[in-house]
């Protein structure tokens, strides 16, 4: 007898030893809690998940309240399911939100009633499982859903050997004027404009790249469904997908504005041509180093060189010697950002030929660098020789008043003699005719006194 009790109480302590084993090791929180009067519930137990997930000790749990371990954000809803397991005797389920110190938990939580003999309810089991991982997860997927939807570019998979649309973002629906979900199992060709290849021959090309690389990028015209063409850049690439096996994998980017934009850009950048072709003003860009990079045909023509021979020039070879330093410092001006304008300097044309010229020097900058300068110059050579002989004449001019105002001096002087002459005699002749009328009154009175 005795021997048999101590059998039964090893199994016994070997049972507990198992339950006890089993209780910690598993994964999800477990508890039992004391029903007391007044809505009372006490934690008489809880396994070692339970406090590794919450951060909390034993001590902190056993022989307390459930106010005194729960957050108070979730006292009214767990008293509520407690009592509602009670009242209508069966296992209760419910979701819930609680901040621990390892950080917020997201659970479900499971409560089922224990009675004794008599049919009261003194305990509750409840178990808890971690939901955390799952709702970040979840989380996770409904923000990648998000970004998949509200993506500039459109995206689909298509299988590699039946060529069917498997999957597609809403971006790449609304792209070719599609209704959610209506492109799916539909061949791929509904969306290839036909260009100078049909769409099974572009897909096959395309397929030859992928197969080689794993990978091709380009541009590809497509084709909405109310018929109209557009431009898109593909980036493509092969995977295997775990539900629909190979699949190819295509984000478009639709560039249709770009393409525009382009178109635009050549017009313009052919006007321009035009005009710098054209221009009646010579054109240079330099470098920081004062290489010629870029001329026009003016220059060319003005200055005798051809295409090939200007790559070759330094604006130091364009240059008479003692005009040189003036025009290099005003090439730093511009590197520094000032804008020069109305100078005027020399050139030398291949075949030694002067030619003046008048010019407007603007820097170019990139990231705040200097990268070239343009100078536009407009040949003032005739301007300069007329200015020249107008100089020349002018000479001429003031000399000849020299001369000629040296000559009326002279004249001057010979008639000032002449009048000076004129005057003399005129005085004597006065004097003449005054002594004559003296004369003949004294001979008057004479002659009367005779009488």
């Amino acid at each position: 007898m005795t021997l048999k009790n101590s059998k039964q109480e090893s199994d016994t302590e070997s049972l507990k030893k198992h339950i006890s084993l089993i209780y910690d090791t598993l994964t999800d929180m477990i508890f039992l809690l004391a029903v007391e009067p007044n809505d009372c519930f006490r934690f008489e137990s809880v396994n070692q998940t339970f406090l590794s997930v919450t951060g909390l000790t034993r001590e902190q749990v056993i022989g307390k309240r459930i106010e005194q371990v729960l957050p108070e954000t979730v006292h009214s809803l767990v008293i509520s399911k407690y009592k509602e397991a009670i009242v209508e005797n069966k296992t209760v389920f419910w979701d819930q939100t609680s901040t621990y110190p390892t950080g917020e938990i997201v659970c479900s939580v499971t409560v089922t009633p224990v009675r004794n003999a008599e049919g009261v309810c003194t305990h509750l089991v409840g178990s808890v499982h971690d939901l955390t991982e799952r709702k970040q997860a979840e989380d996770e997927l409904r923000l990648h859903a998000a970004i998949m939807d509200n993506i500039a570019e459109g995206i689909y998979l298509i299988g590699l050997d039946d060529n069917l649309i498997k999957w597609t973002n809403e971006k790449f629906e609304r792209m070719f004027g599609y209704d959610p979900g209506e492109m799916v199992g539909k061949q791929v060709d509904i969306v290839n404009a036909p260009t100078e290849k049909t769409p099974t021959e572009t897909r096959i090309s395309i397929m030859d790249v992928l197969k080689e690389t794993g990978e091709w990028h380009g541009e590809v015209r497509n084709i909405k469904r109310d018929g109209t063409h557009f431009w898109c850049y593909a980036n493509v690439s092969t995977f295997d997908h775990p539900e629909y096996g190979e699949v190819i994998l295509s984000v478009h980017t639709d560039i249709t504005e770009r393409k525009k934009a382009e178109k635009a850009l050549h017009e313009r950048e052919i006007g321009y041509n035009v005009l710098f072709d054209n221009a009646n003003d010579l054109i240079q860009k330099v470098g920081p180093d004062g290489k010629i990079l870029l001329v026009n045909k003016k220059w060319l023509e003005t200055l005798e060189y051809s295409e090939e021979e200007a790559k070759d020039l330094r604006v130091t070879d364009i240059i008479r010697k003692d005009q040189i330093a003036p025009t290099m410092g005003l090439l730093q001006g511009v590197a520094k950002g000032e804008n020069v304008s109305g100078f005027e300097t020399i050139f030398i044309t291949k075949n030694g030929k002067e030619i003046y010229v008048e010019g407007n020097g603007n820097g170019i900058f990139k990231d705040g660098k200097f990268i070239s300068a343009i100078g536009i110059f407009r040949d003032i050579t005739e301007r300069k020789r007329a200015e020249e002989e107008i100089k020349k004449f002018n000479v001429e001019l003031e000399q000849r008043v020299k001369e000629r105002t040296a000559e009326l001096e002279e004249k001057n002087q010979d008639l000032e003699i002449m009048n000076k002459g004129f005057v003399g005699r005129e005085l004597r002749m006065i004097e003449l005719k005054k002594r004559i009328a003296e004369l003949e009154k004294d001979v008057g009175e004479t002659k009367s006194a005779r009488d």
